[in-house]
C-alpha cells in the first residue's frame, strides 16, 4: 500500500469509527426514552388504579352507611331502598372497574369485600358490630392493595 493510500485508509477507519459511536449513541438515547417512557406509563397506570381502589372504598363506605341507616336508625323504607339500591349498583360497578385493571389477588378481595357490604346492606351485620363484620374482608382487601401498589411502584 503506498503512501498516499494511507490518508484514505484512515479516513475511511474515522468514518467508520464515528458512525459506529453515533450508532451505539443513538442506541443508548434510544434505550434510555424507551425505559423512560415505560417508566411513566407504569406510574399512569399506577395512579389510575389508585383512583380507582379509593372510588370503590368510598362506595363501600356510602353502602356502610346506608346500612346503618336502616339497621341502626330505621330510616324510612322506601328512601332507603332508593338509596340502597343506587349504592348497590354503584359498589358492584366499582368492584367490576378492579376485576379489570387490577391483579387477581386485589379483585378477588374486593369481590369478597363488596359481597360483605352487599350482605351488610340487605341483611345488617347481625349478632356482630358493623366494624367486626367487616374487618376480615376489609383489611384482605386493604392489605392485597397496597401489597398490589408496593410491587408497582417506581
Amino acid at each position: 500500500m503506498g503512501a498516499e493510500a494511507w490518508p484514505s485508509v484512515i479516513a475511511l477507519i474515522g468514518v467508520t469509527v464515528g458512525g459506529a459511536l453515533s450508532f451505539a449513541a443513538q442506541w443508548v438515547n434510544h434505550r434510555a426514552q424507551d425505559h423512560q417512557d415505560n417508566a411513566t406509563r407504569q406510574e399512569a397506570r399506577r395512579n389510575e388504579r389508585l383512583s380507582y381502589l379509593v372510588t370503590f372504598l368510598e362506595v363501600a363506605q356510602e353502602a356502610e352507611r346506608t346500612a346503618m341507616d336502616q339497621h341502626l336508625v330505621r330510616a324510612d323504607e322506601d328512601e332507603w331502598r332508593r338509596r340502597a339500591g343506587a349504592v348497590q349498583d354503584r359498589l358492584w360497578a366499582a368492584q367490576k372497574t378492579l376485576h379489570m385493571l387490577c391483579q387477581p389477588a386485589v379483585a378477588q378481595s374486593a369481590h369478597a369485600f363488596a359481597q360483605a357490604v352487599n350482605h351488610l346492606l340487605w341483611h345488617g351485620p347481625g349478632a356482630q358490630s358493623v366494624r367486626d363484620f367487616l374487618h376480615p374482608t376489609r383489611n384482605a382487601f386493604l392489605d392485597a392493595a397496597r401489597s398490589d401498589l408496593e410491587r408497582h411502584a417506581r
